[in-house]
């Protein structure tokens, strides 16, 4: 639905024939427009292209805006028939372009995507390389244990947009990082954006080989760190991480894997310690043998 539509437009169009099978011509040029859709949508700024209908045809032959910081370019062609839509394709090229998809964290873009279909049953197809992101966010985890439960799906109707299928390849292997009070790394993107536009699903894998993981206040050094993205219901991604510190002579490992929910968590060091050593010597700085009289 259209909040907000603004700027200058030059037409001219000729209705001919019967109602039901009318013959239609028409052109139409777009300049310094504005477009604001209702919802979490990004505003579409300085609009300008060119469009015609050539009988049961509308064609947009280019149509050019700003969004997010960057450029968008538009063109494609609606069937109709009388004054209905029977059929649609449209193709935008995205460059430069910064969105927000969550909380503290900024994506820099560029890609093709391709919407197309009928009335009735729509899709979004298409490739987009990450230039740049970085994800800051702090991690509360008994807030962020929330944010990830399967939410119950608002009833009410749902428009053919908002129900659009996405088939959306998401990849970047450069300027991509994760620095928050968790970790602070690079991390490299194969994902892939499915489901629909109002129940959106994300499989793939985050994966990193460097950086630092944060843990009880020490910091470990990664050796390996993945995220793999399975689950159709909500974001809930098996976690691996390999990483080591050195604390008193200590070499420590720390290995964790699992859910978000459920995960396990162990430690081994060289010389050997048992495991609750090992804690106490990342949480006071000793075994505890050296500890002496009442504990």
């Amino acid at each position: 639905k259209v909040d907000l539509l603004t700027g200058e437009a030059d037409f001219a169009f000729s209705l001919l024939g019967k109602w039901k099978d009318p013959n239609i011509k028409g052109d139409l040029k777009i300049s310094n427009a504005s477009l604001s859709l209702k919802g979490n949508y990004p505003r579409i700024s300085s609009i300008n292209g060119h469009a015609y209908i050539d009988e049961d045809k509308f064609i947009v032959e280019k149509l050019t805006g700003r969004i997010g910081g960057g450029d968008i370019n538009v063109s494609g062609l609606v069937h109709f028939k009388g004054f209905l839509i029977k059929k649609f394709s449209f193709e935008s090229d995205l460059n430069k372009v910064t969105v927000s998809l969550l909380k503290d964290a900024d994506i820099n873009l560029k890609g093709s995507l391709i919407y197309k279909g009928t009335p009735e049953a729509q899709s979004i197809n298409g490739d987009i390389k990450i230039n740049s992101a970085k994800y800051r966010e702090k991690i509360e985890w008994k807030s962020f244990l929330l944010k990830t439960k399967a939410k119950e799906r608002p009833k009410g109707e749902v428009s053919g947009f908002e129900n659009a299928e996405l088939n959306i390849s998401i990849a970047g292997d450069e300027n991509i990082y994760i620095d928050n009070n968790v970790t602070r790394t690079s991390v490299k993107v194969d994902m892939a954006l499915r489901g629909t536009i109002s129940h959106p699903v994300l499989f793939g894998r985050l994966e990193s080989k460097d950086g630092v993981f944060y843990f009880r206040n020490n910091e470990f050094k990664i050796l390996h760190a993945s995220a793999d993205f399975a689950d159709p219901n909500r974001l809930n991604p098996v976690i691996e991480i390999l990483a080591e510190t050195d604390k008193a002579g200590y070499r420590i490992k720390l290995n964790l894997d699992g859910q978000i929910e459920h995960f396990n968590l162990t430690l081994s060091s060289d010389p050997p310690l048992e495991e609750m050593e090992i804690l106490s010597l990342l949480t006071v700085g000793n075994t505890g043998k050296q500890t002496k009289g009442l504990e």
